[in-house]
C-alpha cells in the first residue's frame, strides 16, 4: 500500500535536510511530535512531521492535494547557558537557533523535492520563529518551520 502524499512530502523534506550542511548539525527524525517539552537537558532535536493536508479538485480526474509539513527544532538549555549575573538564557545562543530557523525556511524556500519530485513548491513561513511561553516556562526553545507542497494525483 503506497503512503500518503503528505507522509511521502514528509519524508522527502527529511531526507533534503539530513543531506544539508546547516550551521548546526542537530539529529533529524521524522516523527509524530506528543510532548512539546524536552526531557533530555542540551539537546537540539528537530523533528519533521505531516501537518495539515487540504484537498480541492484539480480538474475533473485529479485531486490537488496541498501538503504542510512542519519542522520543529527544540533545544532544552541547562545552568550553562545562563547569563550568570542576569539567570536569563544566553541571547547568542537563542540569536544561534534563529539563525538555523532562518537556515531552514531559506533553504526550502522554492526547493524542489529530489525525493518526490511529484511534489511542487507552494510556501515556507514560520509559525512560529519561537514560542516566549516556551523560554520563559520551560527553559525551551521551540520554533517551527512550515513548509508547503502542492501533489496533484
Amino acid at each position: 500500500m503506497a503512503d500518503a502524499k503528505l507522509v511521502l512530502v514528509a519524508n522527502a523534506i527529511k531526507v533534503e535536510m539530513a543531506e544539508h550542511e546547516f550551521c548546526v548539525s542537530p539529529k533529524i527524525e521524522r516523527a509524530y511530535v506528543t510532548e512539546i517539552e524536552l526531557q533530555n537537558l542540551n539537546e537540539l532535536r528537530v523533528d519533521v512531521q505531516p501537518g495539515d493536508e487540504d484537498t480541492e479538485a484539480a480538474d475533473r480526474s485529479t485531486i490537488k492535494h496541498t501538503c504542510r509539513v512542519d519542522v520543529l527544532v527544540r533545544k532544552r538549555f541547562t545552568a550553562d547557558d545562563e547569563v550568570l549575573e542576569t539567570g536569563k538564557i544566553s541571547v547568542q545562543k537563542i540569536d544561534e537557533l534563529l539563525r538555523f530557523m532562518e537556515e531552514i525556511h531559506d533553504f526550502f524556500h522554492m526547493r524542489r523535492l529530489t525525493e518526490y519530485d511529484a511534489a511542487a513548491w507552494e510556501g515556507v513561513e514560520f509559525r512560529p520563529i519561537y514560542y516566549p511561553d516556551h523560554l520563559r516556562n520551560l527553559l525551551q526553545f521551540t520554533g517551527v518551520v512550515a513548509v508547503t507542497y502542492v501533489v496533484i494525483a
